[in-house]
């Protein structure tokens, strides 16, 4: 939404210059989008919800015209602006126009108590992007813009493929796990799937026809996280032995056992952009370790553990053990670090 911005770190301030042109949309009527639609998201996100402290304030932020808002945080931090601009406005103003004067009369502790007026609110359907949604329960329609607000869309997001697909994608909202979603495909219900299944899911699930792909995320965004600050994992040799231990390609293997053809969208030159071509600034605190046992033991002896009987053992004779805990329902996950 935003085509740029300035930053004045002496004045912890910064200023962003957002996109015309371009409008929310229900179905039937527009609305413009403009900055008092960021003002009022990121002024409820601060005053009620706490959001960014201690760096956001309310009072803070300030309008200079309708396609350009001013942040002034508390104190200056180069990485704020970033993970601000990740947001996505989703308070029209003259919907949330209401809650916002209210707030305005509010100081901080009634503001709170306010929170769960905002959370209770059913907000009536405005759309900011090139889909629109529409609900008859329990599906959720979303619709492609008109071709007068696709016009403006398409200079947003100049690489779409939104001419290749269906002017309707119908969702099935349901809740449950893979379970669930497995008896749906079976039902026929579901046509188009993302989810995260066992292999033995799968099997059964290729029997009815369904085209299956290993969704390509699974060769690079796939993590493990750990904490620090438990013993003996607060050790940092301890650490980089796990990272050398771990061998990503046989966990991925293990899931991907019958060897599914993997899934590659559509691309364009230049527009997905390799490791190399980043920003050195995105990966320079990232290392690539390449699975290497020799390595990882030497760095567990000279922490004090020990190997014994094919078990490793902490320097006070306890066992080391490391206890995996996944999302019920994630048996893509859960096959991986199984195995």
């Amino acid at each position: 939404m935003a085509t740029g911005v300035s930053e004045f770190p002496s004045n912890d301030s910064f200023i962003v210059y957002l996109r015309k042109g371009l409008d929310w949309y229900n179905g039937s009527a527009t609305m413009p989008f403009s900055a008092w639609d960021v003002y009022t998201y990121f002024y409820i996100e601060a005053k009620v919800f706490h959001g960014y402290w201690p760096y956001l304030n309310a009072s803070k932020l300030r309008i200079l015209n309708n396609y350009t808002i001013e942040f002034t945080l508390n104190e200056w931090a180069p990485t704020i602006p970033g993970l601000l601009l990740q947001n996505i406005i989703s308070t029209p103003y003259e919907v949330w126009k209401p809650i916002l004067v209210n707030l305005t009369t509010m100081n901080s502790s009634q503001a709170l108590a306010y929170a769960s007026t905002i959370e209770h609110f059913v907000a009536p359907g405005w759309f900011l992007g090139p889909y629109y949604d529409t609900v008859s329960p329990p599906y959720v329609i979303m619709n492609l813009d008109p071709g007068s607000l696709l016009e403006a869309w398409a200079q947003v997001f100049p690489y779409h493929t939104w001419q290749d697909y269906n002017r309707e994608v119908i969702y099935w909202w349901t809740a449950g796990g893979s379970g669930t979603i497995l008896n749906g495909i079976l039902a026929h219900k579901i046509s188009w799937i993302q989810s995260g299944q066992s292999p033995a899911n799968f099997g059964v699930i290729a029997k009815t026809g369904f085209k299956l792909y290993l969704k390509d995320g699974y060769m690079g965004d796939f993590d493990m996280m750990i904490n620090p600050a438990v013993y003996p994992l607060n050790i940092t040799n301890v650490r980089l032995a796990l990272a050398y231990a771990v061998n990503r390609t046989e966990m991925v293997d293990s899931w991907n056992a019958d060897n599914m053809t993997l899934y590659v969208p559509w691309t364009y030159a230049g527009f997905w952009p390799n490791y190399a071509s980043l920003p050195k600034w995105i990966y320079k605190d990232m290392y690539n370790f390449t699975t290497n046992l020799t390595k990882a033991t030497e760095l567990l002896e000279s922490a004090g553990l020990y190997k014994k009987g094919g078990q490793w053992y902490l320097p006070n004779g306890q066992p080391f053990k490391l206890t995996f805990t996944v999302i019920n329902g994630w048996l893509d996950t859960a096959t991986q670090w199984e195995n």
